[in-house]
């Protein structure tokens, strides 16, 4: 299909899993695995949220805010990635308030980083 395996050990250690090689997926296909694989991470990072909390309003507010999740990765609709926005701009006031007030990054969001 276009891709040639390394030949030694070498050759396996050095590649790199951050990047697409994939000739047959590139494009539209790619982004939109992608953004499914996105939409499949910010689903689980809820679940272990709502497995964590001891409040039972809490845990059904995630288990409701999982709904939308589910049906998008069920119908493979990715187009305008509202829930994905708004865990992006949590990320980033997390961020920007941690350099206003010198508070250090919660674990997740620094190993994100």
């Amino acid at each position: 299909m276009g891709l040639e395996e390394p030949k030694s050990l070498l050759e396996w250690a050095d590649i790199d899993l951050g990047i697409n090689k994939l000739p047959w997926l590139q494009g539209r296909s790619f982004a939109s695995l992608q953004r499914g694989m996105s939409y499949f991470l910010l689903d689980n990072q809820i679940n272990k949220l709502r497995r964590r909390s001891g409040s039972a309003a809490i845990q059904a507010i995630l288990r409701a805010a999982r709904r939308p999740l589910h049906w998008r990765i069920s119908n493979s609709f990715f187009d305008r990635p509202l829930e994905l926005w708004l865990s992006m701009a949590k990320q980033w006031l997390v961020v920007r308030r941690s350099l206003l007030t010198g508070h250090t990054l919660s674990h997740e969001i620094a190993k994100a980083r």
